[in-house]
């Protein structure tokens, strides 16, 4: 039975003034990590990769079933718990006619501009030439920063990774009991593989999944980065599900025209 989620009208979010600069936005087939007591990687069809941090974004289209074509509520295509993967940062609030994406709640102000805002959304291990945005840079020198010591890293259970659990365990401040290696403060190898991780972990934001799929509708998507800033993105459109190869990158890409 699927869950319910209150519906709430766009214009009941925010009031945007038009600006003409383009934010890319793409739907990428992605790997992420799926923490936990026994972490393991998962493949999805459709990822949201956004080139910049955003505080809202409304994602219009429709939620399918698979098996027959027929068209269900959104809520069936995407799923973020609170303090999990991307729900670190985002909650989801399906609508009729698409999704609402909103950093609202997160106290998380990565932006800096005065309200709650996300990072940009990643591709996962899929995530080619990232950084490749300005601000995706600024955004892996900041992940990077927070990550430097070994302390940091429990607190977003990436001790229990493969890769750094070896790290974690000659960290006392991170419950290791200590070994004969000095890495309370990470070297940059060390600090590379936790970004990696929390990245695949916490920046990707899974759109389709093994029953439903999501149909996005570019000319009705919009993202926002601020409550007086508007901008119309361009767009990687999504194809049916058969026609999706399990390579990396876009499929299809196209640009909306700015108003």
């Amino acid at each position: 039975m699927p869950r319910r989620i209150a519906l709430l009208s766009l214009s009941s979010l925010c009031s945007g003034v038009p600006v003409t600069e383009p934010l890319v936005l793409n739907v990428l087939p992605c790997t992420y990590l799926e923490l936990g007591a026994t972490p393991r990687e998962r493949r999805a069809e459709q990822c949201l990769h956004t080139g910049e941090g955003f505080t809202y974004a409304f994602l219009a289209g429709r939620c399918t079933e698979r098996a027959s074509g027929a068209s269900v509520h959104p809520d069936n295509c995407i799923e973020l718990t609170p303090g999990v993967g991307a729900g670190l940062y985002l909650t989801a609030q399906p609508m009729l006619s698409g999704i609402v994406l909103t950093a609202a709640g997160s106290r998380r102000d990565f932006l800096g501009v005065g309200s709650d805002s996300a990072p940009p959304m990643t591709a996962g291990a899929d995530a080619i030439g990232w950084p490749a945005t300005e601000a995706e840079r600024q955004a892996d020198e900041k992940l990077r920063d927070s990550l430097r010591t070994c302390a940091a890293l429990e607190p977003y259970g990436l001790c229990s990774t493969e890769p750094i659990r070896q790290i974690c365990g000659c960290c006392p401040e991170a419950g290791g009991t200590g070994c004969s290696l000095d890495l309370s403060e990470l070297n940059e190898v060390d600090v590379g593989i936790a970004a990696a991780q929390y990245r695949m972990a916490y920046l990707v934001l899974p759109l389709t999944n093994e029953r439903y799929y999501f149909h996005l509708d570019p000319s009705g998507t919009r993202v926002w980065q601020g409550p007086l800033m508007s901008r119309e993105p361009f767009f990687v459109v999504d194809v049916p599900p058969r026609s999706i190869s399990s390579g990396h990158g876009p499929v299809e890409q196209v640009a909306s025209a700015t108003k």
